[in-house]
């Protein structure tokens, strides 16, 4: 990397910190490009130069933490149901919950602020995972598209609970309780095919 993509990369990271910081305290309709330039020590113009406008940044933002998560569920891809479920579905749920732990502010506000996009891009994204595993798995049986919207739902569900109503509840916890989930839909449903 040279000198130039050295500081875009700083900037647009200066940015995108200085907008969750602002994005976690209200909603994006009461954030200002003056508010987001001044947090971040960047000029109107340097804003521009990367990004159209604040609703840009955020998308930026949910498409880099959807990408994070696609990244951690590669993994399942290549288990076979039932044989070694378990023992890649712990483990993936427990590392996806660790990223979202870590960003549990920025993920709490969208939750709150019904941030609708980001909320259609993680089970867009869980739906297109859990479609894959299904055929990768030569799923036979009736209504994947059923299937793996269950699936997705249990995870934002689970997740959404999580954070919004028992942060208490450990890492560990969340991710056995969510892996179980997740494999007593499948054996169901592969029960039945």
């Amino acid at each position: 990397m040279n000198r130039n993509e050295i500081n875009s990369q700083s900037t647009k990271s200066a940015i995108s910190k200085a907008f969750i910081e602002l994005y976690c305290q209200k909603d994006i309709s009461a954030i200002s490009l003056n508010e987001i330039c001044k947090k971040a020590h960047v000029s109107r113009t340097t804003f521009y130069r990367y990004y159209d406008d604040k609703y840009a940044v955020l998308e930026e933002i949910e498409d880099n933490l959807i990408d994070s998560l696609a990244k951690i569920n590669q993994p399942v891809y290549n288990i076979k149901f039932p044989v070694d479920a378990w023992s890649v579905f712990a483990p993936v749920f427990y590392q996806s919950s660790v990223l979202i732990k870590a960003n549990a502010k920025l993920i709490v506000s969208m939750l709150k602020n019904k941030n609708i996009q980001f909320l259609s891009k993680w089970k867009k994204n869980m739906r297109t995972y859990f479609e894959n595993y299904l055929f990768i798995n030569n799923y036979d049986g009736s209504n994947p598209l059923i299937i793996t919207a269950l699936l997705a739902s249990t995870v934002i569900g689970t997740t959404s609970f999580w954070l919004l109503e028992r942060p208490d509840i450990s890492l560990e916890e969340i991710s056995n309780i969510g892996g179980k989930a997740l494999l007593a839909i499948f054996k169901e449903f592969y029960k039945q095919s």
